[in-house]
Order: structure tokens, then sequence, then C-alpha cells
């Protein structure tokens, strides 16, 4: 996080005061949900906030393998897409390009899914499937079937009086906390 924050080339997404929040469903705060496999050995980092300027933001970090033995972070140009005012929940490669759940910083706003062919200079296109008023989260590639399975945080929803996410604290309660998925077809 340190090597992000501190990196010149992200300055202009203030990283800096983004991380300062300890909130990271404020507006503006830093929180990273989607990774993936990137081209020649790198990962891709997608921020489900900030969303400067309405973008939603990926830093391919070049040299991931070197980074986890203790060498200092090769970071990419930042990649910025259109997906509506929303971030990046979860990013996954599927075959040469991207698919990516996006929503809203916080629980309050609307989810869609993408399909982006992983180049900087191309856009996401928004896949025309339902999602059933789910909140994806996280993804998983069918092999071989052309299907997603995706999960839903329900962290917002009640169970009885509850939020979700007020369940946490309780290791008796912790087993009513509720996630939905649905499999969907991408092709």
């Amino acid at each position: 996080m340190d090597a992000l924050v501190e990196t010149p080339q992200f300055d202009r997404f203030n990283l800096s005061d983004a991380a300062k929040h300890t909130d990271p469903e404020r507006e503006g705060a830093l929180n990273i949900e989607g990774l993936a496999e990137g081209p020649n050995g790198s990962l891709l980092i997608g921020f489900r906030n900030p969303i400067p300027q309405g973008k939603a933001v990926i830093v391919p970090l070049n040299n991931p393998d070197d980074f986890l033995g203790g060498k200092e972070a090769v970071f990419g140009a930042p990649v910025e897409l259109d997906l509506g005012d929303r971030g990046i929940r979860s990013l996954k490669r599927i075959g040469s390009d991207y698919l990516i759940a996006a929503g809203p910083y916080n629980d309050h706003g609307t989810f869609a899914l993408f399909r982006w062919p992983g180049d900087a200079g191309d856009q996401p296109k928004q896949l025309q499937v339902k999602i059933d008023g789910i909140k994806p989260e996280a993804m998983f590639v069918i092999p071989g079937t052309g299907k997603v399975q995706l999960l839903s945080d329900d962290g917002s929803a009640a169970v009885g009086n509850t939020v979700c996410k007020g369940l946490l604290d309780d290791p008796d309660e912790m087993l009513k906390v509720g996630f939905r998925t649905r499999i969907i077809d991408i092709d």
C-alpha cells in the first residue's frame, strides 16, 4: 500500500489522502477489491474507491514476484475506465479479456458487469445480463461453460433486526450472515 501511495504517477488520485480514511466505504477513501493476472506476468489492481471523475482505476503491478520477494514495486501507467460512476468490485481474466463486476464505493447504487479487452485505450462494454438485484463482490469462472458464478455481499441486508455486518461481531451469530449467488452466461 505504501508503494502505491508514494508513487508520483498516482498523485492525481490523491491516494495518500484516501489511505488516511478508516472507513473504506467513505467517498474518496482507499479500497482495493479487484486483482487479476495481467499481461507478461503482471498483476492488475482494481480500485473500488476512489472513483476519480467517475472513472474506475486499474493499476498494473509489473513485478509481483519480485515485489513479494522484497524488491521495490514497479507500477505501470494507471488505466481509467468508464463503468458509469462505479468502482471495481471484482476483476477476472477470461481468455484475453477481463470481466469486471462494478458497483458503488459504498452500498448505495447500482451494480453491473462489464467485459474489457485489457488495453488501456479500450473502454469496457456493459454486458446485458440480469443480475437480479444482487451486489456482486466476487466471481468465479466455471471452466468450459461460458458461465460465471457471482457472489453477492449482502452485508447491508437485515437478518431479523440486525444488519448482516453487525452479526460479524458475535461469533455465535456469524453463521447467519448471508450471501446470495447467481450463475450467469457471459458468452
